[in-house]
């Protein structure tokens, strides 16, 4: 994505997802920005995370 001009990178994960830990240890933080998408009827609160630096890193 940086090599395409990107700067930042979003990921919205529910709230109460255990995954967060996973973006984290990965360099993500919450953003801060949260909304609410209805789905089934159902409100769920979204959270989102924020990767500010993006780096380029080759795969093995």
């Amino acid at each position: 994505m940086k090599s395409l001009g990107y700067q930042k990178s979003y990921c919205w994960v529910l709230d109460g997802n255990s995954t967060t830990a996973f973006y984290e240890k990965n360099g993500a933080k919450f953003s801060g920005l949260t909304k609410i998408e209805e789905t089934g009827g159902v409100d769920l609160t979204e959270l989102a995370y924020e990767w500010s630096a993006l780096e380029t890193k080759s795969r093995p």
